[in-house]
């Protein structure tokens, strides 16, 4: 399938500025400020009259300081940056590309497929990492926008991927569009409210999650072995700041042909054992001598002979990945990790558990895993990904018929 490749200009704040002081609504937005910081000084909203503003001017002629609520220093993440907030963030830029990329969707469908729509539609930022496949389309139920789990900031949503069906695309990528057309100030919990309770509340993330539920769109969540990552850094304007690193264990070159054949001989039910056996080490350039050793050569290297360890250590040796938040490269390693299993299935979790699955979006699909399996993970958690939570594992939510004892289903759980 042709792929549809568009790059422009990033468009300058003097061009925002001028776009939306354009709309009969921007004085209200202006005004919700102020009025939350009236009788604090130094604090509101204020307009350097002086700056002559074109469609290049670079900087903002707004400086927003609210000091009576939660953010305590000036605004800084919102929505509206950088016309206001800071001068770096491209929140705006963003909103603006994602109009543009479904109207280039919709025109492609009219001269191009003749009318006939797109049934999916993905959205995706270029610098996320993954480091596993997506889960397949067939288990994402198409009524849903389904967004990664384990992924939300400041109570609002992910916004850095989703997959969704074509009609909900136009809530999803139109928040661009409110902006202008004033259906923000209703769709925006807190300026419906009118009043400003929280700075934190006007990111991103929560302007998709207020957009979602103004429409009723429903969410549902997949655990997701992808994370954002870093920006190299030959690249300036990108988040480079906070780059974090995890790497998992470093083995020479014949202790990971070992640890490879111990494990699959060990952990993988049934055990390959025989003739099976010596084809795995063929491939991996054992010889029967030392593959009839290598539990307890790759013990001398691991520092023990549990299943577990050696499934670590094969499937896990060596990686080294760079991202932004921790907690999602951790769980991404932990999915990826259990993606590694014959036996791994993805399912439906069911909704009416909510005590069995916190915070999970009402529902979604999660990794059915056999108890085997669940014990490895536990011990995965401690030799690959040290100091990491490891990922919301119940026996009680799968909508398959399976016995408690014999199976978990996991998934990653929102703060």
């Amino acid at each position: 399938m042709p792929a549809i490749l568009r790059q422009r200009r990033v468009c300058q704040s003097g061009w925002f500025v001028r776009k939306l002081e354009g709309t009969p609504h921007w004085v209200q937005i202006v005004e919700l400020f102020n009025q939350t910081s009236r009788g604090q000084p130094g604090s509101g909203c204020t307009r350097d009259e002086r700056m002559e503003i074109t469609n290049q001017s670079s900087k903002s002629p707004y400086s927003c300081h609210v000091r009576r609520i939660v953010l305590t220093r000036n605004v800084e993440n919102v929505y509206l940056g950088p016309l206001i907030g800071k001068s770096t963030e491209h929140n705006l830029p963003k909103l603006l590309a994602l109009h543009s990329c479904i109207e280039q969707l919709v025109r492609h469908e009219e001269h191009v497929r003749r009318g006939i729509r797109y049934e999916q539609v993905v959205h995706s930022r270029l610098d996320r990492v993954w480091i596993a496949s997506h889960p397949p389309v067939a288990v994402l139920d198409p009524k849903y926008v389904w967004i990664p789990g384990g992924q939300d900031y400041q109570r609002g949503v992910c916004d850095r991927h989703a997959f969704m069906n074509r009609s909900s695309a136009h809530v999803y990528f139109r928040r661009w569009d409110f902006l202008l057309d004033g259906r923000v100030m209703r769709i925006d919990s807190q300026f419906a409210s009118g009043r400003l309770n929280s700075m934190l509340q006007m990111n991103d993330e929560n302007y998709l999650a207020d957009s979602l539920a103004f429409y009723r769109l429903p969410i549902r969540r997949f655990p997701s072995a992808s994370f954002l990552g870093c920006c190299p850094p030959s690249l300036h304007s990108c988040f480079r700041s906070r780059c974090l690193q995890l790497q998992g264990l470093r083995l020479p070159r014949k202790a990971q042909g070992l640890c490879a054949a111990s494990a699959v001989n060990e952990t993988f039910s049934p055990p390959v054992g025989g003739s099976r056996l010596l084809r795995v080490g063929a491939k991996l350039g054992i010889g029967r001598n030392h593959l009839l050793a290598a539990p307890d050569e790759c013990e001398r290297h691991v520092g023990t002979n549990d299943p577990a360890a050696l499934v670590a250590a094969a499937l896990a040796n060596n990686y080294s990945i760079a991202g932004k938040y921790h907690m999602e490269m951790h769980w991404g390693v932990q999915i990826a990790f259990l993606l590694e299993f014959p036996s791994t299935k993805w399912v439906t979790v069911a909704v009416a558990e909510p005590k069995h699955w916190p915070r999970v979006g009402l529902g979604g699909v999660g990794l059915r895993i056999d108890a085997r399996t669940h014990a490895t993970l536990m011990k995965v958690v401690e030799l690959i990904v040290p100091w990491s939570p490891p990922l919301f594992c119940t026996n009680a939510t799968t909508s398959e018929t399976v016995a408690e004892e014999e199976y978990f289903t996991c998934g990653t759980v929102d703060r």
